[in-house]
């Protein structure tokens, strides 16, 4: 079981972190995948627009994995909270 934040506007530079219940802040990984949303509503709209593209990766996503004392809290968790230092902004994905 892993966390997946989607940053908006993340980068190369982005540091992203996430706490559960105030507990201690976890480093996360930047991880080139497909951003699930864009997937989904990419095959919604392939048979119905001309200008549909094959979703690609995406940069801005980034993932760790949930340790074993935090999965009960990580599979109820719908957002975590992310702070992204290269632009000294928070952010909640």
């Amino acid at each position: 079981m892993e966390l997946v934040v989607n940053l908006f506007d993340g980068g190369p530079k982005s540091k992203v972190w996430f706490s559960i219940d105030g507990g201690p802040a976890v480093a996360m990984a930047r991880s080139a995948r497909l951003d699930t949303l864009v997937a989904k509503l990419s095959l919604r709209i392939k048979d119905r627009s001309v200008f549909w593209t094959p979703p690609r990766d995406s940069t801005h996503i980034w993932a760790a994995p949930c340790p074993a004392t935090w999965r009960p809290a990580c599979a109820a968790s719908r957002s975590a909270r992310s702070t992204n230092t290269a632009r000294n902004t928070k952010a909640r994905s």
